[in-house]
């Protein structure tokens, strides 16, 4: 949860830094360094696979004389603009967290401000759209609702409601103490 309050503009690294001050209070700094290094790890994860994807959309079959001209033009251009502006050797992370917070009242979508963002910081606006999202599934919705056709059946469909009940609870009991064992 705490690397998805990060990517919180509202929030950010501040947050982490008061909530772990509150709940770790005498392995404070310990518990800090390691949460760090687990956030800049998965950043250079993302980081490392986003150059992987570059890379392989990099290429392409069929490529005039005009676009080879123009490719090596603009690989000139990448190379004068990757050493001109990453002097200063900070990662998107690290400029992101300089950056100033966001007022904690001001109502935004989170997800639409990294929508946003994302020609600033390609690579944080992609790990927010994959901590932040939430995948829909209806599987523990159906299956909930289909255990009923498992205990009511043609022999059975005229019990009494507290005895399906029974029946249904003591059915996950016995499943939950084979999971045990």
């Amino acid at each position: 949860m705490g690397i998805a309050v990060i990517f919180d503009p509202r929030y950010k690294y501040q947050v982490i830094d008061w909530a772990f001050k509150k709940i770790f209070e005498v392995d404070y700094d310990i518990k800090l360094e390691l949460f760090k290094d687990k956030l800049f790890r998965l950043f250079n994860e993302y980081s490392s696979s986003t150059s992987d994807i570059q890379n392989a959309h990099g290429s392409y079959s069929r490529m005039s004389d005009e676009q080879v001209v123009d490719d090596g033009f603009m690989k000139d251009f990448d190379s004068f603009y990757s050493e001109e502006f990453t002097c200063c050797g900070k990662s998107e992370l690290e400029k992101y967290l300089e950056e100033p917070r966001l007022a904690h009242t001001s109502d935004i979508n989170v997800l639409e401000y990294w929508k946003t963002c994302q020609m600033t910081y390609p690579i944080l606006a992609r790990m927010a759209r994959d901590i932040l999202a939430i995948p829909i599934s209806t599987v523990a919705s159906e299956s909930t609702f289909s255990i009923g056709g498992r205990v009511l059946y043609a022999y059975r469909s005229s019990l009494n409601p507290s005895t399906v009940e029974s029946l249904t609870c003591l059915t996950d009991w016995l499943f939950e103490q084979d999971n045990i064992i």
